[in-house]
C-alpha cells in the first residue's frame, strides 16, 4: 500500500488511510502467523514419520 499525504490532506484522510494501513498489517500478520502454524505442524509430522520409518528419531 502506498500513499502521499502533504500539508492540505484533511484529517479524516489520513485517519482513513491510517486505518487501511493497519488493517493491511493485521492481515499480513495473520497470514504468517498461520504460515508458521502450517510449518511447525509438517515439521512435527516429519520427525513423527522419521522415527516410524528407521525406527529411531530423528
Amino acid at each position: 500500500m502506498s500513499f502521499k499525504l502533504s500539508v492540505k490532506t484533511r484529517p479524516e484522510d489520513v485517519k482513513e488511510v491510517l486505518r487501511k494501513a493497519y488493517y493491511e498489517l493485521l492481515e499480513a500478520l495473520d497470514t504468517k502467523i498461520k504460515a508458521a502454524r502450517i510449518l511447525t505442524y509438517l515439521y512435527r509430522e516429519l520427525l513423527s514419520s522419521c522415527k516410524d520409518v528407521i525406527g529411531v528419531e530423528c
